[in-house]
C-alpha cells in the first residue's frame, strides 16, 4: 500500500512539472517565435556597399512601385517623356513619404547646376516636409528641360527598386 501511496505522489509531482512547463516555457517559446517572424530585420544590400535600404516588397510590389519610371528608361527620350517622368517621380514620392526606403531621387548629369541638396534615392528620411520641399526642387528641374533637346534615362536600383533615375541631355 505505502507503494502505491509512493507512486501517486511521484505523480502528482511530474504533473506539477508538466504543468509548471506548460505555464511558463511554452508561453515563453511562442513569445520567442513571433519575435523572430514578426521583427523587421535590416539585411545589408551588396550592391556597390549602399547602405540604404528599400522597404522589403515582393516582386509584383517592386514591379508596381517601379512601373512610374519604367516606361521612361531608354535613349534619345524627348522633352514630354522627362517632364512626364518627373511628374510620376513626384506623385510616388508623395504617395510614399514617410515609407522608409521608398524615395526615387533625380540625378541630372551634365546641366551645369549642383543638385547636392537633393535627398538620397531610397532614403529614410523622406519626411513629409523633406518630400515636399524636394518635389519642388524637381518642378524646378522640369521647367528646365529643352523642348529641343534629347535625353538619355538610366536608372540605379537596390535589390530590384529604383532609387535614381539619371537624366543626362544627348548632345
Amino acid at each position: 500500500m505505502n507503494d502505491i501511496l509512493h507512486y501517486n505522489n511521484l505523480i502528482k509531482k511530474y504533473k506539477f512539472l508538466i504543468i509548471l512547463e506548460f505555464a511558463f516555457i511554452l508561453p515563453l517559446a511562442i513569445i520567442i517565435f513571433f519575435l523572430l517572424i514578426f521583427n523587421d530585420y535590416d539585411f545589408p544590400c551588396d550592391e556597390k556597399n549602399d547602405t540604404r535600404f528599400p522597404v522589403v516588397m515582393s516582386e509584383q510590389e517592386k514591379a508596381v512601385y517601379n512601373s512610374s519610371v519604367t516606361k521612361y528608361i531608354g535613349e534619345n527620350k524627348n522633352a514630354i517623356d522627362v517632364k512626364s517622368m518627373i511628374d510620376s517621380i513626384i506623385a510616388s514620392n508623395n504617395n510614399n513619404a514617410g515609407v522608409d526606403g521608398c524615395f526615387i531621387e533625380i540625378v541630372p548629369v551634365g546641366w551645369g547646376e549642383d543638385y547636392d541638396g537633393m535627398l538620397e534615392g531610397g532614403s529614410e528620411d523622406n519626411t513629409e516636409e523633406d518630400v515636399y520641399y524636394e518635389s519642388n526642387l524637381m518642378s524646378d528641374l522640369k521647367n528646365k528641360v529643352n523642348k529641343l533637346k534629347k535625353y538619355n534615362i538610366s536608372t540605379k536600383e537596390i535589390e530590384g527598386v529604383i532609387v535614381s533615375v539619371i537624366i543626362e541631355e544627348v548632345n
